[in-house]
């Protein structure tokens, strides 16, 4: 009897699985004027098979279309269209949209001149009580209430103001204004001090003072007492009597610059 021998040939073939192909342009956002953004997903593409073919319309405001993180410059509102193709044509798309807050416009104010250690007040521009204000300046140029859209300075030689605002978005706008000084030994006197310890026109200052340095001051109060007295005044008092606190009001000085200038005769006040 013949033996019928039955051979089975198990072929075991491999298909190659790919995940589906996916793209992720990023989340829709809103930027400050004049900044930029970078758009697409970490990562942008998913599965599929490489390589791939990246296309990005419209091309409006793009470093460039072809890339997965395009960088975005633009001064309104773009929805931007991300489209996938992988080497087996598989295709994908994903949109995102990037807007622009409103581009608000300020001023520091015109360019003006002084007289050395004349005050002035700057006035910036423009006012909402939902943004913030912020001056600085090179140099040693004093700032009085500098977060303030309006403070005071007085600079001793011609300074750039920089003004920063910073609105309820927090967009950052700049502008810069330049006092110009004019050299002068005439005296300034300020008419108030607010020392409450926030470091804000805790002292009385006499602008120029210190171009008379045998002055004398003598201050008094309403009846007449004299409650403070040095010659060689440094700008340094802050309204106390024997080291206490004066109560705020009115007080009268006296200051004798001891040259042919002669006396000045005045009134502070102490605000507490």
């Amino acid at each position: 009897m013949k033996k019928l021998l039955i051979y089975f040939l198990l072929v075991i073939g491999c298909v190659n699985s790919y995940a589906q192909l996916s793209c992720n342009a990023g989340a829709d956002r809103t930027i400050c004027p004049g900044t930029t953004t970078t758009i697409g997903g970490s990562p942008t593409i998913s599965g599929g098979l490489s390589p791939f073919t990246i296309t990005w319309a419209p091309a409006t405001g793009l470093s460039s279309a072809t890339v997965a993180n395009p960088v975005v410059t633009i001064t309104g509102s773009v929805t931007y269209t991300l489209t996938v193709k992988d080497s087996r044509d598989s295709i994908d798309t994903d949109v995102i949209t990037v807007g622009v807050y409103p581009l608000i416009t300020i001023s520091a104010g015109a360019d003006t001149t002084i007289n050395s250690g004349q005050v002035i007040t700057l006035s910036g521009s423009p006012f909402d009580s939902l943004y913030s204000y912020s001056w600085t300046t090179i140099g040693n140029s004093g700032i009085n209430y500098s977060s303030t859209f309006n403070p005071d300075v007085s600079p001793t030689d011609t300074s750039d103001f920089i003004l920063t605002i910073t609105d309820n978005y927090g967009c950052k706008y700049s502008d810069t204004v330049r006092v110009n000084v004019i050299p002068s030994s005439d005296l300034y006197f300020y008419n108030s001090i607010t020392p409450n310890g926030d470091g804000e026109n805790e002292v009385w200052v006499i602008k120029n003072l210190d171009k008379y340095p045998k002055n004398k001051l003598e201050i008094f109060n309403r009846y007449g007492q004299q409650i403070y007295s040095v010659h060689g005044y440094k700008n340094d008092w802050n309204g106390k009597y024997l080291g206490q606190d004066l109560p705020g009001g009115t007080y009268f000085y006296i200051l004798d610059t001891n040259t042919d200038k002669g006396k000045y005769k005045g009134t502070i006040t102490i605000f507490r």
